[in-house]
């Protein structure tokens, strides 16, 4: 092979490698080009971002489902252990989130209506302010300790409540037809589903120790519900 051959083969090979440079070049030019027009990130990496959690509805409409205990308020927490008595409660709840903080705090207002029957059968109507604080838990849920402080007032009395007042009134006092109403609720939900949530509730009356219409003693019912956010 002659060396004018080899110098025309060395010189196609060295053209070749100048093109493929040059075009690497412009391909890393305008991928250059296309991140400083669209941002610090590429598309790919801006598809696998996670999305936006989703915001809590304010307003909300809840079921609720118990049963009475023969117990007083701390000891009723013993869901197991404590005595009930034959009477239930059925109730409708309709609440709204008036302040949010950014840490979790809520705080808002609700109203309630619930048949209470059994033994009997009576009328129940609430309302008060909830204060309420989520906190997110491993694995996507969150629990939410709630109280509702504010006034309740019934048809009738009925079960243990009635055997209390008719005590209190023997000592010549006591109406139990209006009193404060303190509920003591944890919810749960989950993070990527806050319009839906399920909760326990102690639903309870009483006279503040004898502060509200003279009826030191108190009514309590373990409950369940499921609570409906929405807009």
């Amino acid at each position: 092979m002659g060396l004018g051959s080899v110098r025309v083969r060395q010189s196609l090979v060295l053209g070749a490698l100048a093109v493929l440079a040059a075009d690497r070049s412009a391909a890393a030019q305008d991928s250059a080009d296309r991140i400083a027009r669209d941002g610090d990130a590429p598309a790919a990496v801006e598809l696998e971002r996670s999305p936006a959690r989703r915001p809590v509805p304010p307003n909300s409409l809840s079921l609720l489902a118990g049963v009475y205990t023969r117990a007083y308020w701390g000891q009723s927490f013993s869901i197991a252990d404590v005595a009930y008595e034959p009477n239930f409660v059925l109730g409708v709840i309709s609440g709204t989130d008036l302040v949010r903080t950014s840490w979790g705090l809520t705080i808002g207002h609700e109203s309630g209506i619930a048949l209470r029957f059994g033994t009997s059968i009576s009328l129940e109507m609430w309302r008060g302010i909830t204060v309420s604080f989520g906190a997110r838990q491993i694995g996507g849920w969150v629990l939410t300790p709630q109280v509702i402080l504010g006034l309740s007032t019934i048809s009738n009395m009925i079960g243990v409540e009635a055997e209390r007042e008719l005590q209190a009134l023997l000592g010549g006092e006591g109406d139990s037809d209006r009193l404060i109403y303190l509920g003591s609720e944890l919810g749960s939900s989950l993070e990527a589903v806050p319009d839906v949530e399920v909760f326990y509730r102690l639903h309870h009356r009483s006279g503040l120790l004898g502060l509200w219409g003279n009826v030191e003693a108190d009514h309590n019912a373990n409950a369940v519900g499921i609570r409906l956010r929405y807009d």
